[in-house]
């Protein structure tokens, strides 16, 4: 995952292109759609590239939540919660205590 710095210079640089390509359709080919069609496709190579990133995180956070799970089975069988309840419980921060009356929101 790129840091921080390093995904702020790409948008820049990436910006910095945007307005030489649409300077450029502008004033030397007169063609201002011209210019806007390459912007909208250098744009979809940056958001397609952050999605392939995103995904690669969802997919490592995944494989890091099966392996402790083959690990230690006995963490979700005993506690008496599915894991749909068990996954929600994480989410909101609560405990996954079956026996544990639920929060009530007024």
């Amino acid at each position: 995952m790129p840091s921080e710095t390093n995904d702020r210079t790409l948008k820049i640089g990436l910006a910095a292109l945007s307005v030489l390509v649409l300077a450029y359709s502008l004033v030397i080919q007169a063609e201002i759609l011209f210019g806007l069609l390459l912007v909208f496709a250098i744009w979809s190579v940056y958001l397609f590239y952050r999605l392939v990133l995103v995904l690669a995180r969802i997919a490592s956070a995944l494989e890091q939540l099966a392996r402790q799970r083959v690990e230690d089975p006995a963490t979700t069988r005993t506690t008496g919660t599915t894991e749909a309840e068990a996954t929600e419980a994480t989410a909101t921060g609560r405990s996954t205590d079956a026996r544990r009356e639920p929060d009530r929101e007024f």
